[in-house]
C-alpha cells in the first residue's frame, strides 16, 4: 500500500499534477474501510417505582363473629372455653406430685446434690482424708519422736480378725499382722520398696502409703464380690470397699441381702441394706452405724435422686430419716414405695443400745 503511495505521488510530480489531482490519487491508492457505526449510548437504568407503604385498618387483634347457638342460647366464644376432664381427685394428686417434685428440686439444689462424681484420683484422694477421720480421729498411737509424728501399734477394739491377725491396728485401721512382729525382716511390711519393723512405729507417710496399700488390695476384694462395679460411681464404689476396710474382705459376701440387691442393679440399696452391720464380737456399737450411714451419704451425693440420711434414732429400735424421696432407679421400686409411704423413715433390722437421736453434721457426715 505504501508504495502504490508513493508511485502515485512521483507520477504527479514529473507530469506537473497540482494537489487537488494529488490527493484524488493517493485516496484512490488505499484499501476501501468498512463503515463503522458508532456505538450507541447505554440504555439508563430506572429503579423500580416503590409501593406505598399498604395501610390496615383492621384491629390488632382477630376477633370471632359471636354467633348464636338457638339450641342453647350460648355464643360460640362460650362454647370455646377450656374445660378440665380430669376428675378432682387427679386434679388433687397432680397439684400435689407437681409440689413435691418442686420441693425435691429445691432440696437438691440446696444441698448441692445434682449426682456430681468425682473420678478416681480425686475420689481416692477425698476418700483417704475421710478413711483417717474415720478410723483414728483423735490420731490413737501417734507419739512425737525428734519433733517428728510417729505412729505406734495399740489393740483393737474387739471384732472379728482374718486369718493371720494379731489384736494390734497401727495408723488408721491397719492390722497387723502376726507375722510383722517377728524379728526376721522378710516377714516385715513392705513400705515403698523398704522392709519396716512395725514395732519401731511408722512416719506420717509410711502409715500413708500402707493405708493406700491396703486399700487397693480392699478395692479389688469388693470389685470381684459385686457384678454391677462398673455401672457405681466412685463414691460408690469407694462406700462398698470401706465396708470390706472396715470388716475385712469377706464383708460383702457376709451381707447376702446387701450384695443380692446390688447384683441386681440396685447398688444404692445395697449399701442401705448394710445399715444392720454395726456388730464387733457380740456387741453392737453406734459408732458403726454411723460409720455406715457416712459412707452411704458420700455415695449418694453422687447419685442423682438418692437422698441422704438427715436423721437416726438409736435405741430398742433404730431407724433413719432420709431428707427426700427415694428416686434413683438404683433403688427398687419395693424399698422406694416403703420409704416414701413412711415419709423417708426405714427401720434398720436389730436392735441398738442406750437411747440416742442424731442429726447429721456438716458435710452431711455423723
Amino acid at each position: 500500500m505504501l508504495n502504490n503511495i508513493v508511485d502515485s505521488i512521483g507520477a504527479f510530480l514529473t507530469g506537473g499534477g497540482n494537489p487537488e489531482d494529488i490527493r484524488s490519487s493517493v485516496l484512490g491508492a488505499l484499501p476501501e474501510q468498512e463503515t463503522q457505526e458508532a456505538p450507541e449510548a447505554p440504555e439508563v437504568l430506572r429503579q423500580p417505582v416503590i409501593p406505598e407503604v399498604i395501610k390496615f385498618n383492621e384491629p390488632d387483634e382477630f376477633q370471632l363473629p359471636e354467633i348464636e347457638d338457638p339450641g342453647t342460647g350460648k355464643t360460640n366464644l362460650e362454647m370455646f372455653q377450656p374445660i378440665d376432664v380430669r376428675s378432682p381427685e387427679t386434679i388433687r394428686s397432680d397439684s400435689n406430685r407437681m409440689a413435691d417434685d418442686a420441693a425435691i428440686a429445691i432440696q437438691d439444689i440446696k444441698e448441692d446434690r445434682l449426682g456430681l462424681t468425682k473420678n478416681r484420683g480425686q475420689a481416692s484422694t477425698d476418700y483417704l482424708q475421710y478413711l483417717k477421720s474415720q478410723e483414728n480421729p483423735n490420731n490413737k498411737g501417734r507419739i512425737n519422736v525428734g519433733g517428728q509424728p510417729k505412729y505406734m501399734m495399740f489393740k483393737s477394739v474387739e471384732e472379728k480378725k482374718e486369718k493371720g491377725q494379731s489384736e494390734y491396728e497401727i495408723g488408721y485401721g491397719v492390722k497387723v499382722l502376726d507375722k510383722w512382729l517377728t524379728d526376721k525382716k522378710e516377714n516385715w511390711p513392705v513400705i515403698d520398696g523398704v522392709p519396716v519393723n512395725v514395732k519401731e512405729g511408722l512416719t506420717s507417710n509410711q502409715v500413708d502409703s500402707l493405708v493406700n496399700d491396703k486399700l487397693k488390695d480392699y478395692r479389688e476384694a469388693s470389685k470381684k464380690s459385686l457384678v454391677q462395679w462398673d455401672g457405681m460411681t466412685e463414691e460408690e464404689k469407694y462406700a462398698w470397699t470401706d465396708l470390706s476396710y472396715n470388716g475385712g474382705k469377706g464383708a460383702i459376701r457376709l451381707n447376702k441381702k446387701a450384695k443380692l440387691v446390688a447384683d441386681q442393679g440396685y447398688t444404692m440399696e445395697g449399701l442401705v441394706k448394710v445399715f444392720d452391720f454395726t456388730k464387733a464380737g457380740s456387741q453392737r456399737y453406734r459408732g458403726l452405724l454411723k460409720r455406715r450411714l457416712n459412707a452411704y451419704n458420700k455415695a449418694a451425693l453422687s447419685v442423682t435422686g438418692a437422698p441422704v440420711v438427715e436423721e437416726y434414732k438409736w435405741g430398742e429400735e433404730v431407724w433413719v430419716k432420709f431428707s427426700s424421696s427415694l428416686r434413683s432407679e438404683k433403688f427398687s421400686k419395693a424399698l422406694r414405695d416403703k420409704v416414701n409411704k413412711a415419709g423417708g423413715w426405714y427401720k434398720v433390722p436389730g436392735k441398738g443400745g442406750k437411747p440416742k437421736h442424731v442429726k447429721v453434721g456438716e458435710n452431711f457426715l455423723f
